[in-house]
């Protein structure tokens, strides 16, 4: 998952809580060095560290029940359980740390967020970015199915270095 949220057809306003929970979020990720545009730099840092022929897609998921269609209904009620969860614990710190918010500020603007991100009239999507080409360099694992989804924990800098050993298998090599 990426910021910043997606819309496509002007019902995320640029004056909704949504969109300045995600600008304050973006700001405060930034100021404590865990940028979370860093997912669009996946493949550029992939091929950079020696992966080749890199694919990359992104898919859009629903931020709630929005979609007509079943499946993208069924996925965004899951990415809004998810994200309902999170949204609280996901901006104290960045909010709180670098910009000076105090909790109780906090608290009204993630409630604020939380009644959009819960809206169905409002056609958000979260950016998801997958490379479903190396898992086995990933993972150590010689016949792995190619499919996994890149999440991004801490800035470009921060690619972990990928283990000789599979750290659960240590006499399997990669």
């Amino acid at each position: 998952m990426a910021l910043p949220i997606g819309c496509e057809d002007g019902t995320l306003t640029e004056d909704s809580p949504l969109w300045k929970w995600m600008l304050l979020v973006m700001e405060g990720m930034e100021k404590l060095g865990r940028p979370v545009r860093a997912a669009q730099q996946w493949r550029e840092i992939m091929e950079a560290v020696g992966f080749e022929d890199v694919h990359e897609s992104v898919f859009k998921w629903p931020t709630n029940k929005w979609p007509r269609a079943k499946p993208f209904k069924d996925l965004g009620m899951w990415s809004l359980a998810n994200m309902d969860q999170a949204l609280e614990a996901a901006t104290l710190a960045p909010l709180t740390r670098t910009l000076g918010w105090t909790k109780e500020e906090v608290l009204v603007l993630v409630s604020q967020a939380r009644r959009v991100l819960r809206d169905p009239a409002v056609h958000a999507f979260w950016p998801m970015f997958v490379s479903p080409d190396h898992i086995n360099a990933w993972t150590g694992f010689a016949n792995s199915q190619p499919i996994v989804t890149l999440y991004t924990e801490g800035s470009p800098s921060a690619l972990p270095s990928f283990p000789r050993q599979h750290p659960r298998h240590p006499l399997k090599q990669q």
